[in-house]
């Protein structure tokens, strides 16, 4: 028995390491793109609701953007207290921010969802190209250039990006999210899923695509472009990773990972590998674990000092992984100009937040597959396959 656990526990440091290999690889082939010449109309769509802390520093990386555009700030209601923080900051930009209202709420899809159909009928027709972002990120001054870039390539449909969740304070959510984190932007890239906080396409692909369509009964856009676009139009900016410094307790934070992997389910089809791949890594901790107290139990010394053996080397190989993940995506960060707070600065708090997301992930995983109910922004959806019903829709309220 011991045997075969060990094996088990190798396989799975092993996939471990490819997978990192892989993205490291992937991301240091990155190409930026030369769009000297190229510099299509472009407009950038904002969904609003409530004055998060992380508003303010994403209308003020939007206003400082190398590439002009047009922005266009969606709400579902004209008293959504960032109507404000949007009117603050307007000149700033060198083409006032345009406020749009999506107040024509619809209780089968979801507000951000019924946001972005609404900017998709009410932007200028004739932009060339449209980006989105979540107001809960913090652009810098090249992000939209870069996101831009790459659709000069007529083959590419859209462009996508990657966040990084970074967040001085030493809270276990923190680090768990990061760590998640880590391992999510790894699984992101190869099995191809998109982001909806940083993406852009041009207006002829996005028309001629079913996501207007998709968008009336959908709980979120960005799980779906790869079915939506054709997957080889959907290129990965490597290069572009925007930074969120949000902090968020364990539970919150679990929440949020439990809503994203939601996401997958309902519409991505690397779903049973994201789902396998976390009740894999339970069982076999969840076995190892199991295995090594009988072994205790009966007096098989040996079997168990190599179990303990082989779950300490899975989690060495675990945080060499997540480091090389985090010191990556950090670089890119800082190379951009961004500062980050580092969870590399903390290694109790780094191996603690490694150590919890390897439970964490599964537990959200199993309870995302069977989820039928779930909360965002502040409203509650029945999630029933891939239906959803909006259950008790309330303005945005000061805080």
């Amino acid at each position: 028995m011991s045997i075969l656990v060990n094996i088990a526990i190798l396989s799975i440091a092993t996939i471990h390491c490819l997978y990192v290999v892989y993205y490291w690889l992937k991301t240091e082939r990155d190409i930026v793109s030369n769009d000297e010449g190229f510099d299509p109309s472009t407009g950038v769509i904002l969904c609003l609701r409530g004055a998060e802390p992380q508003v303010e520093g994403c209308l003020t990386g939007l206003s400082s953007q190398t590439r002009d555009f047009q922005l266009y700030c969606v709400f579902d209601n004209e008293m959504d207290p960032a109507v404000s923080i949007v009117k603050s900051h307007a000149e700033n930009f060198q083409n006032q921010p345009i406020l749009l209202f999506a107040d024509d709420i619809s209780d089968q899809r979801s507000l951000k969802c019924n946001s972005l159909l609404h900017a998709l009928e009410e932007v200028d027709q004739t932009l060339e190209v449209l980006a989105f972002i979540d107001a809960d990120v913090c652009p810098d001054p090249n992000w939209l250039a870069d996101l831009v870039g790459p659709l000069v390539n007529k083959s590419i449909a859209i462009t996508t990006g990657n966040r990084w969740y970074a967040n001085d304070q030493a809270d276990l959510g923190n680090s768990v999210r990061q760590c998640w984190n880590a391992a999510a932007v790894v699984q992101m890239m190869i099995y191809q899923i998109a982001w909806g906080g940083s993406w852009a396409g041009t207006t002829d692909a996005i028309r001629q695509s079913g996501l207007a369509e998709h968008l009336k009964t959908a709980f979120c856009e960005d799980t779906a472009l790869n079915r939506i676009f054709d997957k080889r139009q959907v290129y990965r900016v490597n290069s572009l990773v925007t930074l969120n410094d949000e902090s968020a307790p364990l539970q919150e934070t679990m929440g949020f990972i439990t809503r994203q992997l939601l996401t997958v389910r309902m519409y991505h089809r690397a779903w049973p590998l994201v789902l396998g791949h976390g009740v894999l890594v339970f069982l076999v901790n969840a076995i190892a674990l199991a295995a090594f107290l009988l072994c205790i139990v009966f007096g098989e010394t040996s079997a168990a000092r190599q179990i303990f053996a082989a779950v300490c080397y899975l989690q060495v190989v675990n945080l060499f992984s997540l480091y090389f993940v985090a010191r990556k995506n950090e670089t890119i960060l800082e190379n951009r100009g961004i500062r980050v707070g580092s969870i590399l600065q903390r290694p109790f708090g780094f191996f603690l937040g490694a150590l919890v997301a390897q439970f964490v992930h599964p537990y959200c995983a199993i309870k995302a597959a069977f989820l039928s109910r779930t909360r965002w922004a502040g409203v509650d959806y029945d999630v029933t396959g891939n239906t959803i019903k909006l259950l008790n829709y309330h303005p945005s309220r000061a805080a």
